[in-house]
């Protein structure tokens, strides 16, 4: 099992990667498996939330499937990334 914090990090890692865009929770899961770590969707949407609630990142739903909430590095999780020295940018 993964630990939280370390999926916290690749999560808004990843968010920074691909920033300014928002990312649907599928590409998400997909990167994070990629770099190797073990996850269910479940999860996933468990730990994008209190990243959410936290406002490291931003959330958005689609027009056409609110089911598909999409996901972006806020501005808070940018600061995090650079306090702790984890920016890639």
């Amino acid at each position: 099992m993964i630990k939280r914090q370390i999926l916290r990090q690749t999560i808004l890692l990843q968010l920074e990667a691909a920033a300014p865009a928002f990312l649907p929770v599928e590409t998400l899961l997909t990167g994070i498996r990629a770099a190797g770590y073990e996850i269910n969707d479940k999860l996933l949407r468990r730990e994008l939330t209190y990243l959410d609630d936290k406002s490291l990142i931003d959330s958005a739903l689609p027009d056409l499937d609110p089911a598909d909430r999409r996901y972006r590095l806020g501005a808070a999780g940018q600061d995090f990334l650079d306090a702790n020295g984890l920016s890639q940018s």
